[in-house]
């Protein structure tokens, strides 16, 4: 698997929750460390895309996200959200979720 895979596979909602190297997935949220990038509604095919700039890595994966979702028909509402802090570097799932919550 990989990023854009990923991706799709969240974008789609074949699982409810899946978790991939920094990215994860819990429903309509998908996260990079535990920044969410995306919140979704599958059924009226919106996305509320996190469009603020934190890092080069995050940047690539944000542009594909954004990619998948007009792929996919997605209506894209951008806002900018929280700056990254010292709290949410390194893996965290997001803030109320822990890895162990991500193995099936």
């Amino acid at each position: 698997m990989n990023n854009k895979d990923f991706i799709r596979e969240f974008i789609k909602g074949t699982r409810q929750y899946n978790a991939y190297c920094h990215l994860g997935y819990k429903g309509n949220q998908l996260w990079n460390y535990s920044t969410v990038l995306c919140k979704i509604d599958r059924e009226n095919k919106t996305a509320k895309f996190n469009c603020r700039k934190y890092s080069s890595t995050t940047s690539r994966i944000q542009s594909a996200l954004c990619r998948e979702l007009e792929s996919a028909g997605f209506t894209i509402e951008k806002y900018e959200g929280d700056r990254a802090t010292m709290w949410n570097w390194g893996y965290q799932g997001a803030p109320n979720y822990t890895v162990s919550d991500f193995k099936d």
